[in-house]
């Protein structure tokens, strides 16, 4: 390590959004969980409703676009999409300002919606989709590419 730098081993801070959005995907999953064990014929429609269905969206069902975000399929899942969007996410928030932050991940919230339509209507099927996997990669390219010059703290620990 150079002269005069210093080595800290710190977690990212909650911002403001960041911290809802992860209490919102987690309050989600958790409902989504309690009905399967307590209803689960109501449950059932959780997915078709909300998820990412290209078919229904191309009928109107323009909400999908970005409800599909908040829908987990498993518990490793939501970890996993929160721990990423906590790590990456409170930087751009940090940096940026809410507004922007806000703006940057509906946008890649859709646009992951968008390409994965592009995809599902290219031949690779169009089942029900819950996976907020294109915010999740955006941030990390945007860190990696758009913002290369910062430290990215990674599971605690960086500079």
């Amino acid at each position: 390590m150079p002269s005069g730098r210093t080595f800290s081993l710190s977690f990212p801070p909650f911002t403001r959004w960041v911290k809802r959005l992860i209490l919102a995907c987690a309050a989600i999953f958790f409902v989504q969980v309690a009905l399967h064990a307590l209803a689960p014929q109501v449950e059932r429609y959780i997915v078709p409703l909300f998820g990412l269905v290209p078919a229904e969206v191309l009928q109107g069902w323009i909400w999908q676009l970005v409800t599909y975000s908040f829908l987990h399929a498993s518990l490793g899942h939501l970890l996993v999409n929160m721990l990423t969007l906590w790590m990456f996410g409170s930087q751009e928030e940090s940096d940026w300002g809410s507004a922007r932050f806000l703006e940057f991940y509906f946008f890649c919230v859709v646009g992951a919606a968008l390409v994965t339509m592009a995809v599902a209507y290219a031949g690779w099927g169009l089942t029900p989709m819950t996976p907020t996997v294109g915010a999740f990669f955006i941030d990390i390219l945007n860190a990696l590419v758009i913002q290369a010059s910062l430290a990215l703290p990674l599971f605690g620990f960086g500079p």
